[in-house]
């Protein structure tokens, strides 16, 4: 039920980071993530959206937690045991404007200029998702 912060331009090294729910892992300004391996359990946030650089790479993402990029890239490697991630990654292309996964009661339109939900490792609901790579798995 806390928060995990990296900040200016702190790093994360080679750690594994496990958020689980309720909780929340923030990378904000320059910092960075480096290989570490960001588990985020049912319920768990990690969020990127305040990063000043264009976006993080990381060793790998597992769990069925929520990824919020903002207008950011997420990229990263799976490692020899390749971990999966169930969760959502969410994309907010407006800020202004909000959006659940259904559109529901929008205005034709909103859920796709207000966010992009892609559900990972479940490939008959997920979605193409341009901002967001898991490489070698």
């Amino acid at each position: 039920m806390g928060t995990l912060r990296f900040a200016n331009s702190a790093g994360a090294g080679d750690a594994i980071i496990t958020t689980n729910a309720s909780g929340r892992t923030l990378f904000t300004d320059t910092s960075s993530d480096g290989t570490a391996q960001l588990v985020t359990n049912a319920g768990g946030t990690v969020d990127i959206s305040g990063l000043t650089s264009s976006g993080l790479s990381v060793g790998s993402i597992a769990g069925a937690g929520n990824y919020v990029l903002g207008a950011k890239n997420l990229t990263g490697e799976a490692p020899d045991t390749a971990r999966r991630h169930a969760g959502y990654v969410q994309q907010v292309l407006e800020t202004t404007m909000a959006a659940d996964a259904s559109g529901a009661g929008q205005a034709p339109g909103a859920q796709e200029r207000a966010s992009l939900l892609a559900d990972i490792g479940q490939p008959k609901n997920s979605r193409r998702f341009p901002r967001c790579s898991h490489v070698g798995e």
